[in-house]
């Protein structure tokens, strides 16, 4: 079973490693970048060890088993002998062993073997991309691994404005999908206010929507905040399905407001919004 992505395709390869959702058909998805600034291939890891029968074998195989079952001890034995696998792909849509790793269900084994691996890693080794444009990072995000999470960005921050899923959605985007909302406030905290490579008007209000469907009000009044007219029909929509969150907003209020302008009332309902929490 496959890793499932907001688009419906892989975060990490292996058949061994626990899928993280699936699509709800007809979600629209961000673009993440401008057309000027498109990625066209993937920053891949190397290829050589994979496509070598002998390393393949002696290597990437033992290193892939390892990862999924969090064995430092075998992988660390391994990576000694040969330190580029690290940076290799150890399966055919160019996953690296960190990539692996990040993907398989979480414990205590699985974050001691992500922590190692990254302690061993270059920065640029973190910025390593799969086959679906995914890096480490954006697996993580996807599968809500706050702790995971903060190991990779403190390392290296770049890594939260490098877009997944095919070079289309950005990592805060992805756990907003899937409702990971520690890990939302956590993105968002280090995105610079949704400023950094990446972002632009059509995601910020793609998210914004995302965040007020998965009732993730601190972060959507932080968008909201920033971006008082990214308030839009759908933004309404998705509040005006959540009456008991407005229940004592009296009627004229809200009335004034939407005659006002929709992102003003947007905004101002959000403010009243959290005043009652």
């Amino acid at each position: 079973m496959m890793n499932e992505s907001p688009t419906g395709s892989q975060l990490a390869s292996t058949s061994e490693s626990k899928p993280v959702g699936q699509l709800q058909q007809g979600v629209i998805i961000p673009t993440a970048i401008t057309d000027s600034t498109t990625q066209s291939r993937p920053n891949l890891p190397s290829q050589d060890l994979i496509n070598e029968e002998d390393d393949y074998i002696r290597y990437v195989n033992p290193l892939l088993k390892a990862a999924i079952k969090s064995d430092w001890k075998v992988a660390k034995h391994l990576i000694n002998k040969k330190p580029e696998l690290l940076r290799s792909s150890i399966t055919s849509l160019g996953d690296t062993a960190l990539h692996l790793a990040v993907g398989v269900k979480r414990s205590k084994h699985a974050e001691k073997f992500v922590k190692k691996m990254v302690d061993m890693m270059d920065n640029e080794d973190l910025e390593l991309q799969n086959e679906e444009f995914n890096t480490a990072l954006f697996v993580a995000a996807a599968t809500g691994d706050i702790n995971t999470v903060k190991l990779m960005v403190e390392k290296n921050r770049i890594l939260t404005t490098i877009p997944g899923d095919e070079g289309n959605i950005m990592p805060l985007y992805a756990a907003a999908f899937y409702g990971s909302f520690e890990v939302v406030k956590y993105l968002y905290e280090n995105s610079n206010d949704l400023c950094d490579d990446g972002w632009n008007s059509e995601n910020r209000g793609l998210l914004l929507q995302r965040c007020v469907e998965g009732d993730m009000f601190d972060v959507a009044l932080k968008i909201v905040n920033k971006y008082p007219k990214l308030g839009n029909g759908e933004i309404l929509g998705a509040l005006a399905r959540k009456p008991d969150a407005f229940s004592e907003i009296k009627s004229n209020i809200i009335q004034s407001c939407i005659n006002s302008g929709k992102y003003f009332y947007t905004h101002l309902v959000f403010k009243m919004y959290v005043r009652e929490l």
